[in-house]
């Protein structure tokens, strides 16, 4: 396998991460609006899911940039 290959394989493994991540949101969004009763521990499951998946993606971008396989200036 090239160098290249790995770096696309990766790159798409981390893009399906991120679709299961935000699916996890939607789950947790539309199940909150079908139990009235139970609506606010539904979003506050769905609010920490976007927080955290969203910090997790800038974080682990963040990393790529600075160090990933495809950087020449990895210190």
């Amino acid at each position: 396998m090239t160098h290249s290959v790995s770096i696309i394989n990766t790159r798409l493994l981390w893009k399906l991460v991120w679709v299961i991540v935000y699916g996890i949101t939607l789950f947790y969004t539309y199940l909150s609006f079908t139990d009235m009763a139970h609506m606010m521990k539904w979003m506050m499951y769905a609010m920490a899911w976007m927080a955290g998946g969203m910090f997790a993606e800038a974080v682990v971008g963040l990393v790529y940039h600075c160090c990933g396989k495809d950087s020449n200036n990895c210190h």
